[in-house]
């Protein structure tokens, strides 16, 4: 299976009506996430996924794909 495992979510998170204990993270804004946690980066290289999530600001929307 590809993607991350959503292992916690605090209550008062915005993501909480969202995503889900024990979910799995398939994509974000259609970029595929490896079952390690890495995206796509340049030609041929990986990077965590996390790197996503930092190019985002406070109420910006992102296109989660979730199972």
């Amino acid at each position: 299976m590809q993607g991350v495992l959503v292992r916690k979510i605090e209550p008062t998170s915005d993501v909480s009506n969202v995503l889900k204990e024990g979910g799995v993270i398939v994509s974000f804004d259609g970029v595929r996430v490896g079952s390690e946690g890495t995206v796509p980066f340049r030609s041929s290289e990986r990077i965590a996924f996390r790197y996503l999530i930092s190019q985002k600001f406070t109420g910006d929307i992102a296109e989660l794909g979730n199972s």
